[in-house]
């Protein structure tokens, strides 16, 4: 008869296995969500919307090998109201298909970009260890070497080329240069930009957090980290929208800020000096190697509007005051169109009633499928989440004087709360994997003891 120090230890080398079944099955989503546009656009294009859907069956099995055992983050008010919200537009969904007479096909798409990912945040930020945001931010990196032939090789070739194919019923998107014609905007190994938008905002923050390591500590060794930082740099600067530079200048202004936080003093001191070397490296390579890609992104800021009326960052916080109006708008629907009515396939399924007339911001879109009520529960979630994920990150930074959360948060912050992260896939999906890995990061930081933990090894 086994002992109960034995049957203590084998419920933990259990709970063990399941977290370690977990971590690799989130790295499966990941990897999924990188590689499943080339699978929709070259390998199997008959099969483009089923592959939309190839993640969802194994999140589902996340949480039935997590929720059960208890495997998420527990004891969190922001948690608490996250899964209330998610038992609630469930239902919310049910009610909306009888009231409104919704296409099933919206209403199955609206649970999925609404409530499907919801709890994913809570299961990511228990289970990932340091070993396991290593290991992920190390094949990120390595991802981008091979990613930047790509993105350069869609950047320089002709619309109708192979690698600019673009997704069944699709099109090539391009950016217009003057009277030369348009030049093909890179999407990389995802179905539209707004995906490699996402990848080279993500590899700004894995970046920045590997130089400022000490280099004992480093996932990547000295050679393949100096060509990871110019595969990087390719990925943003060639991807032809102003988004990954918006995001990398968050994230090198958190990296030097987050030097008044962290106690290490190297630590502190690379802090200040890489964002500005990375900062004059990155300028030096735009202007010298890719000043097309340069100028095509000043014409798009001009054509935007963003040179004359509206800067691009004010155009970015726009919808904290444009969204309050459609509020009104739809105060006669209190039960909005329907989850999802305002997205693409929304629009396309749309089976009877009028498709509500909102600003192109996330949140009047949401205002829009959820009515003002479930609308604005649904928007304070977010602001938040996001707010814990800073709150948390800053605290981690000071305790473990490792800057790596502040820079995930970085990335993470303004993506979670004002990008589409309900109506795109692929910034859906950013959003919500990157919110669990920003708070598995707070949870490490704050788990570590004192600054020795961090000089022998930040990762554990």
């Amino acid at each position: 008869m086994r002992t109960v120090e034995e049957l203590i230890e084998l419920k933990r080398l259990r709970l063990e296995q399941k977290r370690q079944l977990i971590v690799n099955l989130v790295l499966v989503i990941y990897w999924l969500m990188i590689l499943e546009g080339a699978l929709r656009k070259w390998i199997a294009p008959r099969y483009y919307d089923v592959l939309l859907a190839i993640k969802d069956p194994i999140v589902l099995y996340i949480y039935f090998l997590a929720i059960p055992e208890g495997l998420y983050i527990k004891k969190n008010r922001v948690v608490s109201y996250g899964f209330f919200l998610f038992y609630f537009l469930m239902f919310f969904g049910i009610v909306q298909y009888g009231v409104l007479g919704i296409n099933p096909i919206v209403v199955g798409y609206g649970w999925r970009n609404y409530c499907l990912y919801l709890p994913l945040i809570f299961v990511i930020g228990e289970n990932f260890k340091g070993n396991d945001l290593r290991r992920l931010i190390k094949h990120t990196l390595l991802l981008a070497i091979p990613m930047s032939f790509l993105v350069y090789k869609q950047f320089s070739s002709p619309l109708t080329d192979i690698v600019n194919l673009p997704p069944p019923g699709g099109a090539v998107y391009t950016i217009e240069h003057g009277t030369t014609g348009f030049t093909a905007r890179p999407t990389g190994t995802f179905s539209s930009y707004h995906g490699q938008q996402m990848f080279a905002g993500s590899l700004s923050a894995c970046l920045i957090a590997t130089w400022i390591l000490p280099p004992v500590n480093r996932p990547l060794n000295a050679f393949f980290l100096w060509i990871s930082t110019i595969a990087v740099m390719t990925n943003i600067f060639l991807t032809g929208t102003r988004a990954p530079l918006l995001l990398a200048f968050s994230i090198l202004s958190a990296a030097w800020l987050g030097s008044f936080i962290v106690k290490d003093r190297m630590i502190r001191l690379r802090s200040r000096v890489i964002p500005i070397a990375i900062t004059v490296l990155g300028i030096l390579v735009l202007t010298m190697f890719y000043d097309k890609a340069l100028e095509l992104v000043k014409k798009r800021s001009q054509s935007s509007g963003a040179a004359s009326i509206e800067s691009t960052i004010s155009r970015s916080f726009y919808q904290i005051t444009s969204f309050w109006r459609f509020v009104g708008y739809f105060r006669n629907d209190p039960i909005g169109f329907g989850m999802a009515h305002t997205s693409r396939p929304g629009r396309f399924y749309v089976a009877s009633g009028e498709v509500p007339r909102t600003d192109e911001d996330e949140w009047s879109r949401i205002i829009g499928d959820l009515g003002p009520y479930a609308g604005l529960a649904f928007i304070f979630f977010r602001i938040w989440l996001t707010w814990q994920l800073i709150a948390g990150a800053i605290n981690a930074a000071k305790r473990s004087s490792n800057p790596t959360p502040i820079l995930l948060a970085a990335f993470t912050a303004p993506v979670f709360l004002f990008w589409y992260a309900t109506h795109i896939v692929s910034v859906h999906d950013y959003a919500w994997l990157f919110a669990g890995f920003c708070m598995a990061a707070n949870r490490l930081g704050m788990n570590m003891q004192s600054e020795d933990t961090l000089k022998q090894n930040p990762w554990n």
